[in-house]
């Protein structure tokens, strides 16, 4: 198979209210979809979404990177071992941003599954789940909050994940032990804090809620975080 072009586009999806993530207010979300097509009509497509005040690549960066890998792989011969056979693309990965790498690699990946005629699944992993998890994601006034909490609840979701840190502290503790009685037992709760407190903030937090199943980036200064472990037996997620 040779790659015959490819198409980039851009996507920006409205939010139904406004999401603060890292002191950053998105109104909307923003991407790229990479769409590589096959002289035998099989087609691989691809997302990079760089988060703004998250990733270190802006939108238009990507583009720009995404254009100048997917460019020279036009015309190019592909061979059984898939997108490695596309010889410089790899090491040029290599250097990339994150959400580029993500991006062009899916692309490559979907191509090869369909023009081998595995499904992608399968392709990366010899047994793939059936189903995978997810969460769902809490945000808004308490009032929102605690509404689509009991929605979930009802839809059957097993975990959600509530972003703190933009309320005060007693506010969030309030929040999160009201949430955690109307969850109930049977679901478990996940905090994300976007390194919005500091130490002796994240300590009065986590002495006043009684239970969670872990709470993402508590602290600003994230070299304390075997301290809050340590001494307060905090359970803590990274990314």
């Amino acid at each position: 198979m040779k790659l015959a072009r490819y198409e980039l586009y851009h996507y920006s999806l409205p939010f139904s209210r406004p999401l603060v993530l890292g002191g950053t207010t998105l109104r909307r979300r923003e991407g790229l979809l990479l769409r590589l097509s096959g002289d035998d009509g099989s087609e691989g497509w691809g997302e990079s979404a760089p988060l703004p005040g998250f990733s270190r690549e802006r939108l238009d960066e990507a583009a720009e990177q995404l254009r100048r890998l997917a460019g020279p792989m036009v015309d190019c011969e592909g061979t059984d071992d898939g997108a490695a056979s596309y010889g410089e693309l790899v090491r040029e990965l290599g250097r990339a941003a994150p959400s580029v790498r993500f991006g062009l690699e899916l692309a490559v990946c979907n191509l090869w599954a369909a023009y081998s005629g595995i499904p992608l699944p399968q392709l990366v992993a010899p047994s793939p789940r059936a189903e995978v998890p997810v969460n769902g994601l809490l945000s808004g006034s308490p009032v929102e909050v605690l509404e689509e909490a009991r929605i979930m609840k009802d839809a059957g979701y097993r975990s959600v994940k509530l972003k703190v840190g933009v309320r005060t502290v007693a506010e969030d503790v309030g929040l999160v032990r009201a949430l955690l009685e109307g969850l109930g037992e049977g679901i478990s709760l996940r905090l994300d804090a976007n390194r919005a407190w500091g130490y002796e903030e994240a300590a009065v937090f986590a002495r006043g809620t009684p239970r969670f199943a872990y709470v993402e980036e508590p602290l600003a200064d994230p070299a304390r975080l075997p301290d809050l472990v340590r001494e307060l037996g905090v359970p803590v997620a990274l990314d």
